[in-house]
């Protein structure tokens, strides 16, 4: 019959209570039952790399979780330096956690090859300053990525949407687009060159989503069908002020200037006969600003008289005062002579 570890250990100090502790003691080396416990290790300072080489026995499962889920940089650093294949380990799964958190976050993200390279691309030169092509295997660009604390969701978020304005990433067929640099040179092009209405449609064909495109291009969707779609009309007004803007040679944009134009338009429809009267009426605008600032504003140069500065003005100043005060007397001066009955 085997006896418990509690029986063991009870039998143990019975037989061995005469033994002088000073001399001799039993050899407990093959009872692991009865070995005492390690001694309990205290939270550091949360870096897990340190505390696990310093002492690999008794590291605390407390700071293997805190790392795990907000990984130091220099921990990890650490810990590349110490054992890189235990590094690589720990580094593939935190990668891949925070890629998880990124994707829940976004959940508009397609999930491409091409956008995964472009925003890795993207991440590796502004933090690394080096070029995606420059490491072995994706994978190496995200751990040096996590060594200087740039992998992480809300890191790639922020590049994510900044690719995404740009225009640079793929997205669902169904979504509306933003479009390229070069496609927008192409629309401001025509527009420039005389071809309106060439440049709203261009434009409208790359910002709108490749379903709805494909419908109008192939006649499955009929064009004032589209044009009067509620959900379609920010992206028409849109192209109609680009293509606008670019084609007026008078005009340079500004937010003042915009702010007028959609005053006047007042949420109608835009139409270029819309654009041009309301740009009209803004340069109307700004001309009678321009006179009333020049025909009713003081002069920079000219400043309140006092005692103080009476002294300092110069003989052109001291006639200017003297007329001035005149003209100012004659109009408040009261009106008792015969000359005003």
């Amino acid at each position: 019959m085997s006896l418990s570890a509690k029986d063991q250990k009870r039998i143990i100090q019975q037989e061995s209570a005469w033994v002088d502790k000073d001399f001799a003691g039993v050899d407990l080396s093959s009872y692991p039952a009865l070995q005492p416990p390690p001694p309990e290790s205290s939270p550091d300072d949360g870096k897990f790399a340190r505390s696990y080489f310093d002492n690999p026995l008794t590291r605390s499962g407390r700071d293997l979780k805190r790392f795990v889920e907000s990984p130091d940089a220099e921990a990890l650093t650490d810990l590349a330096s110490a054992d890189p294949e235990i590094a690589e380990q720990l580094e593939d799964r935190i990668a891949e956690d925070v890629a998880e958190k990124f994707l829940r976050s976004n959940p508009d993200y397609l999930r491409t090859d091409r956008n995964f390279q472009t925003i890795l691309d993207f991440l590796t030169n502004r933090y690394l300053r080096r070029e995606i092509d420059e490491f072995k295997t994706g994978d190496d660009a995200i751990r040096q990525l996590m060594r200087v604390g740039a992998w992480n969701p809300e890191g790639i978020t922020n590049a994510y949407r900044q690719l995404l304005r740009q225009g640079s990433l793929v997205v669902p067929a169904n979504q509306p687009r933003s479009l390229t640099d070069r496609e927008l040179a192409q629309c401001a092009q025509l527009a420039a060159n005389g071809d309106v209405i060439g440049a709203v449609c261009s434009y409208l064909q790359h910002r709108i989503s490749e379903d709805v495109a494909d419908e109008v291009s192939f006649s499955l969707m009929a064009p004032e069908s589209f044009t009067s779609d509620p959900q379609f009309r920010p992206y028409i007004d849109e192209a109609l002020l680009f293509a606008w803007e670019n084609s007026r040679v008078d005009y340079s944009p500004n937010e003042t200037r915009r702010g007028f134009l959609r005053n006047y338009i007042g949420g109608r429809f835009v139409t270029i006969a819309l654009l041009d009267a309301a740009w009209e009426a803004c340069k109307k605008h700004e001309a009678d600003g321009s006179r009333d600032r020049l025909f009713n504003s003081t002069p920079v140069n000219e400043r309140p008289v006092n005692e103080k500065n009476l002294d300092a003005l110069d003989d052109a100043a001291v006639d200017h005062l003297y007329h001035a005060t005149l003209k100012h007397y004659a109009r408040t001066a009261p009106k008792t002579s015969p000359m005003y009955a």
